[in-house]
C-alpha cells in the first residue's frame, strides 16, 4: 500500500514538473475577491455554529436543560383552584 502511495505521489509531481508556463494575468481585484470568499466562508461557518450551538453543547455534555418554571407554576395554580 505504501509503495502504491509513493508511486502515485511521484507520478503526480512528475506531471507537475512538465507543465507549460501559464500566460495569465491577475488584476488587483482578484485578491479582494479571494478575501471576500474566505470571509464569507468564515461568516457562514460562524452562523452555522450559532444555529447548532445548543446541539453541540448537548452532545459534549456541557448543556443542562433549564428547569421549566411554567409547568411548576401551572401545576401550583391548578391545585389552588381546587
Amino acid at each position: 500500500m505504501k509503495r502504491y502511495a509513493f508511486v502515485s505521489v511521484a507520478l503526480f509531481l512528475l506531471a507537475l514538473s512538465f507543465q507549460p508556463a501559464a500566460q495569465a494575468y491577475l488584476d488587483p481585484s482578484s485578491g479582494s475577491v479571494l478575501i471576500q470568499i474566505i470571509l464569507g466562508g468564515v461568516a457562514g461557518f460562524l452562523v452555522l455554529l450559532k444555529i447548532y450551538w445548543r446541539r453541540i453543547r448537548r452532545a459534549l455534555g456541557l448543556y443542562k436543560e433549564p428547569a421549566e418554571e411554567n409547568t411548576e407554576s401551572a401545576t401550583a395554580e391548578e391545585n389552588n383552584d381546587e
